[in-house]
């Protein structure tokens, strides 16, 4: 890195900061943490994926004008969807349907979206990024 660092614009130097980790028991420890379970938390990742890309398809047959390129989401193609729906739906708070407009003001319309948003919101949301980031609970008194 720091040979790399000189031949370039010093962008790579940046590296040398993870060395705090090899001095810090407790950040070894952290990283130990996560590269020892780290199979299971990438098979948890893939698992979040695959919903998240079953609620795209139904997002792209269904609910695709409320995709508004004018606000930076895309849903023209199912790539674009998909891509959108990760990147929004996991960083709203409230799921994708924070960032979706309606486009048809019919009960029927109104009602299924809810729906749609509401499961987003619980299997997502708060449900699969809990799994993600949860503690493994101690049964010790």
């Amino acid at each position: 890195m720091s040979a790399g660092g000189i031949f370039t614009d010093g962008y790579l130097f940046c590296f040398h900061l993870l060395h705090v980790v090899m001095k810090n028991d407790i950040l070894q420890r952290a990283l130990m943490s996560v590269t020892k379970n780290g199979k299971t938390l990438l098979l948890v990742a893939m698992l979040g994926v695959i919903l998240i890309y079953i609620y795209t398809v139904v997002a792209f047959a269904f609910y695709r004008e409320s995709y508004q390129p004018s606000n930076a989401m895309y849903c023209g193609t199912l790539g674009q969807c998909f891509v959108t729906t990760l990147n929004y739906g996991l960083r709203g708070g409230g799921g994708i349907g924070d960032y979706l407009t309606f486009t048809q003001y019919t009960w029927n319309y109104a009602g299924l979206r809810t729906i749609f948003e509401l499961s987003f919101f619980i299997l997502i949301t708060t449900i699969g990024l809990n799994i993600i980031f949860g503690k493994k609970k101690n049964n010790r008194k």
